[in-house]
């Protein structure tokens, strides 16, 4: 299929001839070969996906790809692709490549309001197609008019119809910088419209950049897509499951207890369309990612990991050792990050940042647009990531994609505020919370230390999983049941280990089946496929205490009478909201000794964040707090490289131990150097996977920066302090606050 053979793709109404003088690639790429594979990208778009976009979208992504590029026909960008000299005075060809949009035209196709608005939006996205920084932007005043008349717009005219005197209008952007503020605030309708022109431009271009020929994978392996692989394994399907499968077409939030098969209930109702699967936390979307994607799950080949430690992951599967397959594994993950495959299995940061509007998330907001999107366990966020998340699903919603929400809790607080931002005349709930008749919990209460001695009574003959609060207490609490019995302590898991030893303690407490004793940080609360067969556990809020509670008898019968649940209200719970945790706590001792139910679990929950008295809370407060802020973001407040902090209220730095350091410190250096002096990519990237091996990521703790001490050559820290393989980095906690991972 030609592009002049569809229809709704109409050019301007003047005809341009695009010549091979221009360059747009160093390797030699012309400019007009460039755009015709950044179309034909688009149009295989298409192809697959021929009902997503209307059809006044389609024509101004198609326009965008046309033009995005032809700013480049700069003398100054010209000299550079020939010289590899960059010019000390230097502006982004995109800022140039929207001059050649003639806004009459739109003016005169849609009318004077509409015309301005699909103008705006198209000028915009192309100008800032390659721009994430707003600081670059700050000369840009000064300099756009004359740069353009000195370098750009003599070739323009040669090769365009179009009268290039009237040149773009900076005013003519929907949003500006440095002055952010002065203009109006875009409406969400505008915002989408240019998140989805610049999103699937980005990818259309991203894509032809790396010689591709598709920005989108087939959905289908084998004609099957990983919904049918799912009702192959099932004979009988669940209620959660059925009702999922039935309303694929609908956003749904879907209510369905600890081991009740959640996970096919959603894959079931992503069918055969694009879809996004999102979990808290990594070690638990790579679990699900192995589960769907190996032979022994479901052996759906077409689903990919993304995120920080995916590269590693697909290394570690191919073996690293082969470095000629180091390439193509690369390029496998690049496809990955341009969101090519069908399913995605990601933590919510990789994709759901779009709501905070910087420069870089537009192809996020543009790709779900034409999506399914599962967010699991969605009880686990704080405010500011459930903000952004309520926030970025209203404005799905508006983009034309789909959601599910599918949580084992879901407090009326939480219908409050889904009900307030995205509306419910938007979304089904279905409650199936009580289908699964196990009763699999009995509790007990304690205020006071932990039972060091039960436990290791409990674990001659059992599985006891120990989750305290932080990680400092884990560590302590592991040492003190090694000083009673070392042989029945079988493992201690925190994020505060460096990435090789935190990878195989995953692997270990993923396969345990011994009895014996882990001892761990919340890190395994959510979403994680363990089952031991006692639990003790600090007292936490309540949405985190009965994702503890799925950790031990997942999908068993618990019959006798004394518990197997342990709760000890230590007073560690500094991490958690006080006024929340004091109500978990209040409302927790009516259920002391009681074999709890679904419905005792949901009623219990429901109890805690009963609306009509936390409206006052600080809790409640904070979450208001966000979903305005969130709503009322300009573009370009924020930078894309801050927008990370923002999302999770942390600032994390990776370091590497200064014993680690020490002990391995030939090995770092030659790492090091061969990722800034060896030309060889495959070695660069070995390189760098064998130096991420030493690392961890802690909270950077402005208190006490220069303690951090830059390491040369990169972009990590050295922190004075012990670790082992054993404990983990376990000197100088207090430099940083050791929260619930």
């Amino acid at each position: 299929m030609k592009v002049d053979e569809i229809n709704y793709l109409r050019d301007l109404s003047e005809e341009e001839i695009l010549t091979c003088e221009f360059l747009a690639k160093s390797n030699g790429q012309f400019l007009e070969q460039h755009t015709n594979h950044v179309i034909q990208n688009f149009v295989e778009f298409l192809r697959r996906y021929p009902n997503k976009l209307n059809d006044i979208e389609k024509d101004l992504i198609f326009l965008a790809c046309k033009y995005h590029d032809y700013g480049k026909v700069n003398t100054q960008f010209q000299e550079y692709m020939k010289t590899k000299k960059k010019p000390l005075k230097w502006l982004q060809h995109g800022f140039f490549s929207a001059c050649f949009i003639n806004k009459k035209y739109f003016l005169e196709k849609y009318g004077k309001a509409e015309g301005k608005e699909y103008y705006s939006a198209l000028v915009t996205a192309i100008f800032y197609h390659h721009t994430r920084e707003c600081s670059y932007l700050i000369p840009l005043c000064n300099d756009f008019e004359e740069d353009f008349e000195t370098y750009v717009k003599e070739n323009g005219q040669r090769f365009i119809k179009n009268d290039l005197r009237n040149y773009l209008n900076l005013n003519n952007l929907l949003f500006e910088y440095p002055n952010y503020g002065t203009v109006a605030l875009p409406s969400l309708e505008t915002w989408i419209l240019y998140s989805k022109i610049k999103g699937i431009l980005n990818r259309c271009d991203y894509a032809a950049s790396a010689n591709e020929s598709t920005i989108e994978e087939e959905i289908l392996e084998n004609g099957k897509s990983i919904a049918d692989l799912v009702l192959e394994q099932y004979s009988t399907l669940r209620k959660s499951q059925q009702f999922a499968l039935e309303h694929q077409k609908n956003n749904i939030v879907l209510i369905a207890p600890t081991g009740s098969g959640k996970t096919e209930a959603a894959l079931l109702w992503i069918g055969r369309e694009k879809g996004f699967y999102t979990l808290p936390l990594k070690v638990a979307s790579t679990a699900i990612y192995h589960r769907i994607k190996d032979e022994e799950g479901y052996n759906y080949s077409k689903a990919s990991l993304l995120h920080s430690d995916a590269l590693d992951l697909l290394i570690d599967e191919n073996g690293e050792k082969q470095i000629d397959t180091i390439s193509a594994i690369y390029e496998d993950y690049q496809r990955m990050k341009r969101l090519s495959y069908p399913l995605t299995i990601c933590t919510v940061d990789q994709i759901f940042k779009f709501p905070f509007k910087s420069l870089g998330q537009e192809q996020f907001l543009a790709t779900l647009s034409y999506s399914k999107v599962v967010i699991d366990e969605i009880q686990m966020y704080s405010s500011r990531i459930l903000a952004c998340l309520l926030v970025g699903l209203s404005m799905l919603i508006k983009a034309g994609g789909k959601f599910m929400i599918i949580t084992a809790t879901f407090p009326d607080l939480f219908a409050h505020f889904l009900k307030k931002v995205v509306g419910e005349e938007n979304y089904l709930i279905e409650n199936c919370a009580t289908e699964d008749s196990l009763l699999r919990h009995r509790i007990l209460f304690e205020k006071g230390n932990l039972n060091y001695e039960k436990m290791i009574e409990s674990a001659k003959n059992k599985k006891v999983l120990v989750i305290c609060n932080s990680i400092s207490t884990a560590i302590a609490t592991y040492k003190k049941l090694k000083e009673l019995n070392c042989n029945l302590i079988k493992g201690l898991l925190h994020s505060h280990f460096i990435k090789k030893d935190r990878n195989l303690l995953e692997k270990k407490i993923l396969k345990f089946q011994e009895n014996g004793i882990w001892v761990t940080s919340p890190i395994v609360e959510a979403s994680l496929d363990i089952d031991f067969d006692e639990l003790h556990t600090e007292m936490c809020s309540a949405d985190s205490l009965l994702q503890r509670f799925g950790r031990c008898y997942r999908k068993r019968v618990y019959e006798k009478e004394n518990p197997n649940i342990y709760i000890y209200e230590t007073g560690n719970a500094y991490i958690y909201d006080g006024e929340i945790y004091e109500r978990s706590i209040e409302k927790l001792i009516p259920y002391q000794g009681k074999l709890l139910s679904e419905s005792d679990k949901i009623c219990y929950l429901n109890e805690v964040y009963k609306l009509s008295e936390i409206k006052d809370t600080k809790y409640y407060k904070e979450i208001s707090r966000d979903i305005k802020m969130m709503t009322d973001i300009y573009p370009m407040k924020y930078e894309d490289r801050e927008v990370q902090n923002l999302f999770r209220e942390i600032s994390n730095v990776s370091i590497i131990p200064d014993n680690v350091f020490i002990e391995n410190d030939l090995k770092i250096q030659e790492c090091i150097n061969v990722i800034n002096q060896d030309e060889n990519f495959e070695k660069k990237l070995l390189a760098k996977k064998e130096l991420l091996k030493y690392t961890l990521s802690v909270r950077y703790h402005y208190g006490n920066k220069q303690e951090f001490e830059k390491i040369p050559g990169t972009d990590l820290y050295r922190l004075n302090g012990y670790y082992n393989s054993e404990l983990g980095f376990i000197e100088g906690e207090d430099r940083f606050e050791s929260r619930m991972y």
